[in-house]
């Protein structure tokens, strides 16, 4: 991921001119790794552009949720409250590492569906895009950080 000349001129602007979505990810960034419930609010939007393509025979469930916002969180507890994040955060001086364990942290049932996907892979043409959710009017609207195809 590459950073847009847009995104670079507008991190030159004081902070208080910032956009709501670059706020939020200056938070995500500087809080993720100690506040749990912070760590939930990285959303993920896979979406695979060529899924009406004949003969690939996608799972339903890709259908369904194709180009939908998925929040990185563990389900909320019964009695309600907030999602704890699973987006396990490393940093160095240099870099910012996000990473996700789907084995262990995704329902069973999206597990099967991409185990399904895998052979098909190489044959999709995917798009992601990282968002952090807004939880406050002040936080919105909320925008792409970063896409890749």
């Amino acid at each position: 991921w590459r950073a847009s000349s847009q995104l670079c001129e507008l991190l030159q602007k004081p902070k208080t001119e910032w956009p709501p979505h670059l706020k939020l990810w200056r938070e995500y960034v500087e809080g993720a790794e100690t506040a749990s419930v912070l760590n939930g609010s990285l959303k993920g939007v896979g979406s695979v552009a060529n899924i009406h393509q004949e003969n690939i025979g996608l799972p339903r469930l890709l259908h369904q949720f194709n180009a939908k916002p998925v929040l990185m969180a563990a389900a909320a507890p019964p009695w309600g409250g907030d999602r704890q994040g699973v987006v396990h955060v490393s940093r160095n001086e240099d870099y910012l590492e996000f990473g996700l364990d789907v084995g262990a942290d995704f329902a069973a049932t999206s597990n099967h569906a991409l185990f399904r996907l895998l052979p098909k892979l190489p044959r999709l043409v995917m798009d992601i895009a990282w968002i952090v959710e807004g939880r406050a009017p002040e936080s919105l609207p909320e925008n792409v950080l970063a896409a890749m195809r």
